[in-house]
């Protein structure tokens, strides 16, 4: 269902299935699964588990399209593509914010990219040890906080280097940004989140502070924020 076949038959199948044929929604609804799952390996391609997230993604998808498809008013089966991969990339989206911890480190510095794919890094990340784990923890919070002053854009812009993989060009024309625009802006907005979870790392209790500092130069990261 790649939207290239003929456009009646799919659309023909939404148009009875929203006139209440249950058995039009049922053959809909397994068209559409078929590549809603192929779309949803690609797009989330970079995640651990990707297979099972892009299993339960679909179905939250298809949940979402019987529900909402007297909303649908394309005519083509292009269109019916479109507004459903459309859901599931929201879906998705919002799936990755409920589960940042598996990213947010990313953003303070790409360079920690190995820490969620090699397995013997990703040790480190669950150590019982108080010192590690509370210094993750705190840096992951600060993080937290920080990136809910970015725009959607920047979120944007993070989602698809960071969780789909995609090249500067593919980034950029995600954001409608030349590549050379979307990647400066990657970069001063990381820069500024890095400042500012920097500066917050001063303010902490000395406990905290003390956690964070020895868990940063663990993993090679400076805690200079540089001059005032």
């Amino acid at each position: 269902m790649d939207g290239s076949r003929p456009n009646k038959p799919l659309v023909s199948l939404a148009a009875a299935a929203r006139g209440g044929d249950n058995d039009a929604m049922a053959r809909l609804l397994a068209e559409l699964h078929i590549d809603l799952v192929r779309f949803l390996r690609k797009w989330l391609r970079q995640w651990r588990q990707a297979e099972e997230h892009a299993a339960e993604v679909a179905q939250e998808t298809l949940v979402r399209v019987a529900r909402g498809l007297h909303s649908f008013n394309g005519t083509t089966n292009g269109q019916l593509v479109t507004w459903v991969r459309s859901i599931a990339t929201n879906l998705a989206t919002d799936r990755a914010r409920r589960t940042r911890d598996e990213w947010e480190v990313l953003v303070f510095d790409e360079e920690l990219d190995e820490l969620t794919v090699e397995e013997p890094e990703l040790s480190e990340w669950n150590e019982d040890d108080t010192g590690g784990s509370q210094g993750r923890r705190v840096v992951l919070r600060l993080l937290h906080e920080a990136l809910a002053g970015v725009d959607q854009t920047g979120q944007a812009l993070f989602w698809h280097r960071l969780v789909q993989g995609d090249d500067w060009v593919q980034t950029g024309a995600a954001v409608d940004l030349a590549h050379t625009a979307a990647k400066r802006r990657y970069q001063r907005i990381q820069d500024r989140l890095r400042a500012t979870v920097l500066a917050q790392v001063a303010e902490l209790p000395p406990g905290e502070a003390a956690a964070v500092r020895r868990w940063l130069a663990r993993i090679g990261v400076s805690t200079y924020a540089g001059p005032p």
